[in-house]
């Protein structure tokens, strides 16, 4: 970045007349802050750990690759003066273990003076304090929806609700009721305007999420995303970039590694490269191990979540406003010295950022374990060639399926079957655009702060 702004310095100056020179410095400077490093002042509350180590199958046997893959949350502890707060980022599904920790089998929660955790609940499930705190008032009032339920039955996880008992002394709600968070989306939808999405609503059916595949970048980051792409030499970022992306459509064949590219490339924040993943999901699914395939595609998708900042969102953002006030009371007002918040990890970088502007500091962080995962393969089949084999199918394939296409349109112009030629034109750009949202979605590592962590080969 410093090496490409002093170039940007050099090349205004040759450069008449001055504005010209202002003009050329600045979209140069633009052009190298996209490929700057990633801004590191908010880190991640999930990480992916992997460790692997040799393991011998006896005389005459060849030695198995056994890798050792992690989902882990953060607890991160902020001070200021004789306050501390530990911030418990959580995961909703996780191993029963990872859950147990929270009802103090250890012992760590008798320090607190208080614990505040996120749940949205029904009112009628709640009771108040004298001073108007809520808390559950008795254990197994909860219950899981059918939906979490099949989730964790699918992924061989428990639910948070089914294992942590929110009726523990000193455990407070700090979030809002069903009831009055239903009524904040009511009044999310009678002010939205043409300028501005609903943050609480998101198109989880498939054709439209393909749909906007085909327009923008497949990315888990829907917040806070920006395109610098030659910024202000000839158009603006998004504008360039959407020409270019409708052009490599049609225009190139295997459009999807293309247009991967220029996104790639294109977004701040900058992606990180192939997710190491995405290589297990391909030897699982090679192995015919397809539940351990699911859970590693779940993961990912979890942790890739972190991009998505959305402090701005009513999901996120205000009931984070929330938490941040009911804190407010207990130190202010009670006198709490040590709380800890315990909240789902898409929060925790919001909720950093607030503690932060309160005038807390970070002074240290831990991780635990939500879940494991554990992969073998063959000493004798690199994961890099997997990798080569899956690209060279693919270039392959496509490649042959836009001559194919190219010759069917061809063939239709020829008898003048305008229609034929578009319903082929269509059903290609269907297949490559499902190719580029799977490969977006499943393959590419878009934070690349997440999968950074690895562990020492056990000796």
């Amino acid at each position: 970045s410093l090496q490409a702004a002093t170039a940007a310095s050099f090349v205004a100056q040759e450069l008449k007349p001055p504005k010209l020179q202002v003009a050329c410095r600045r979209s140069l400077l633009l052009y190298a802050a996209a490929f700057s490093p990633r801004d590191k002042s908010l880190p991640n509350y999930l990480r992916i750990l992997t460790s692997t180590t040799k393991v011998e199958e006896g005389k005459g046997k060849e030695p198995r690759q056994q890798t050792k893959i992690k989902l882990q949350t953060c607890v991160r502890t902020f001070e200021r003066k004789n306050v501390q707060i530990d911030l418990h980022a959580q995961v909703h599904f996780a191993d029963d273990k990872y859950f147990r920790y929270y009802n103090n089998y250890t012992g760590d929660f008798e320090a607190y003076d208080r614990i505040h955790y996120e749940l949205i609940t029904s009112e009628n499930l709640l009771s108040k304090d004298s001073n108007g705190r809520r808390k559950i008032p008795q254990r197994y009032l909860l219950m899981p929806s059918l939906a979490d339920q099949q989730t964790a039955l699918r992924y061989n996880l428990s639910c948070q609700v089914n294992e942590i008992d929110y009726s523990q002394p000193n455990w407070y709600c700090s979030d809002y009721t069903r009831e009055e968070y239903n009524k904040l989306l009511v009044q999310d939808a009678a002010s939205f305007t043409n300028n501005q999405q609903i943050p609480t609503t998101k198109n989880n059916f498939l054709g439209g999420e393909l749909f906007q595949a085909l327009l923008r970048p497949s990315t888990p980051a829907q917040d806070g995303l920006t395109t610098r792409l030659y910024s202000n030499l000839f158009l603006s970022g998004e504008g360039l970039t959407f020409i270019l992306r409708s052009l490599l459509w049609i225009t190139v064949p295997v459009p999807e590694l293309s247009i991967l590219i220029l996104d790639w490339s294109s977004l701040s924040p900058r992606a990180g490269g192939v997710s190491p993943v995405s290589v297990k999901v391909l030897e699982s699914l090679i192995a015919g191990n397809l539940k351990i395939a699911q859970k590693l595609i779940f993961t990912q998708m979890l942790v890739s979540g972190q991009a998505n900042v959305g402090s701005s969102s009513l999901i996120i953002g205000k009931r984070n406003e929330y938490a941040m006030q009911v804190l407010k009371k207990s130190i202010e007002n009670d006198g709490c010295t040590r709380v800890a918040l315990i909240y789902g990890a898409l929060h925790c970088k919001d909720l950093q950022r607030r503690l932060e502007e309160s005038g807390f500091k970070c002074t240290n962080t831990k991780w635990r374990t939500a879940w494991k995962i554990i992969t073998t393969s063959t000493q004798q089949q690199p994961t890099s060639f997997l990798g080569t084999i899956a690209v060279i199918f693919l270039l392959l394939v496509s490649g042959l399926d836009w001559l194919s296409t190219l010759h069917e349109v061809g063939n239709s112009f020829e008898i003048h079957d305008v229609g034929s030629a578009a319903a082929a034109a269509l059903l290609y750009l269907t297949r490559h655009v499902a190719i580029y949202f799977g490969l977006a979605k499943f393959v590419i590592e878009w934070d690349t702060g997440l999968f950074e962590a690895t562990e020492r080969p056990a000796s």
